[in-house]
């Protein structure tokens, strides 16, 4: 976009600008490579010693879904995720590190939890919305990799995407309202046999995460079950999950009411 303006003036902006709209399109199209080669997810197929392609089959009926593939992460972090494919396929990311240390009832509770975001995935104002969001993302990260600074400061500043934060916050609240997670996880309840166990399931999930961090790339927090940043993160217009904390609120005040 800078060098469409350096040499075109407003029109090599406006190129520069489609341009960008059209490698990031792309980009969009293709998330499934970049999620896969992130975690570097193995298909689940043949043995399953958890039972979660049987439990995936159980929720499918019970959301009119099919297709729906589990995929196992290798590396040592604890995952838990849900994303689709370029076919809108769903996918479940989930890490074996996590599922060593939950029992049966615990992965069945999980499985729901993720099932049940399907529902928000699925909707088509995320993906209109969170093309825009991705958007003003790579515009962020192009900027804040020529900002000068960086050239000589150890530390990589992200200046653009501070300012630009409110912008991308706007549009992930159109795609996603915080509300809708919470419904998502009031869906997760409903289905449950144990709807206390599901929310012990969650905060066993965020104190695991809590002692195993990792940072995978910031535009695929929305995919996780638990944001694995939401703690870490300084600027508040980033986060876009409700946190635990106001979910066990939601949790806690919805058993008051059946009460």
């Amino acid at each position: 976009m800078l060098l469409g303006f350096e040499f075109a003036g407003r029109r090599g902006l406006l190129a520069g600008f489609f341009l960008s709209a059209l490698f990031l399109s792309l980009s969009f199209v293709f998330k499934k490579d970049q999620f896969l080669r992130f975690f570097k997810g193995r298909f689940l197929k043949g043995q399953d010693p958890w039972g979660l392609t049987d439990q995936v089959k159980t929720l499918e009926r019970v959301f009119g879904l099919s297709n729906t593939k589990v995929f196992l992460v290798e590396q040592p972090w604890i995952v838990a995720a849900i994303t689709q494919d370029w076919k809108e396929d769903f996918q479940i990311f989930i890490s074996q590190k996590l599922l060593h240390h939950l029992n049966d009832s615990e992965r069945s509770a999980l499985m729901t939890l993720l099932m049940s975001r399907t529902q928000l995935l699925s909707q088509s104002r995320f993906h209109f919305f969170i093309w825009f969001e991705k958007l003003f993302f790579f515009l962020s990260s192009i900027l804040d990799g020529i900002y000068p600074v960086n050239f000589f400061s150890q530390k990589f500043h992200k200046p653009f995407l501070t300012l630009l934060s409110p912008v991308i916050w706007f549009f992930r609240n159109e795609a996603i309202p915080q509300a809708n997670f919470l419904r998502a996880d009031e869906k997760a309840y409903e289905l449950s046999e144990n709807s206390l166990l599901v929310r012990n399931t969650l905060q066993k999930l965020s104190a695991l995460q809590e002692v195993h961090p990792f940072t995978p790339p910031h535009s695929t927090n929305v995919f996780f079950l638990i944001d694995p940043e939401d703690r870490r993160l300084n600027n508040r217009f980033l986060i876009w999950q409700p946190s635990l904390e106001k979910r066990i609120h939601f949790f806690q005040k919805d058993r008051i009411h059946e009460a």
